[in-house]
Formats: structure tokens, C-alpha cells, sequence
């Protein structure tokens, strides 16, 4: 399985980084990686890092962990609203 970004997975990290500056109080990468770590075993800095800029894709199971942090129910309604988003942006 590759973790490597395509055009979707770009947009998803780029609506979790708009909603990430966005909250109140505001979502850190350190607190993704907190969320990450103890409930999926422990990441890096680098490993998170990668994932908010859109190098690398988010997995569903990462997705499904960070959720609420961005005021989500799971990583389907991640990708739903990063979908409309996205067609917002774009119109």
C-alpha cells in the first residue's frame, strides 16, 4: 500500500490544514501527534509533518483519530467536507 498523495488526498490535507488554523482554539501539528501517538502507537514529528502538508496521504484509521479535533464525526465526513470545500474553492 503506498502512502504517497494523490489529488484527493491533497485536498483532504489541505481542508484539515484550513480547519486546523481555523478552530478555536487552534489545532497544532503537536496535538495531532499527541492524539495519533496514543491512540495509534507512536509517531514522529516528521510523520504528522508530512501528512498535514500533503506529502504523504492520511490513512482512515488516522482520519477516524483526528476527527474530532477538527469538529468531524470520522474520516467519511473528513472527505465529505473537504470534497465540498474543495468545489467551493474551485467554482
Amino acid at each position: 500500500m503506498s502512502d504517497i498523495a494523490t489529488g484527493s488526498a491533497a485536498i483532504v490535507a489541505a481542508y484539515i490544514q484550513m480547519k486546523m488554523d481555523t478552530s478555536a482554539p487552534k489545532v497544532m501539528q503537536k496535538d495531532i501527534l499527541e492524539t495519533i501517538s496514543v491512540k495509534l502507537g507512536e509517531r514522529s514529528k516528521g510523520y504528522v509533518s508530512g501528512r498535514v502538508t500533503g506529502k504523504y496521504a492520511w490513512s482512515i484509521t488516522e482520519l477516524d483519530v483526528i476527527a474530532p479535533l477538527i469538529g468531524c464525526r470520522d474520516s467519511f465526513d473528513i472527505m465529505h467536507k473537504a470534497h465540498e470545500w474543495h468545489m467551493k474553492k474551485t467554482e
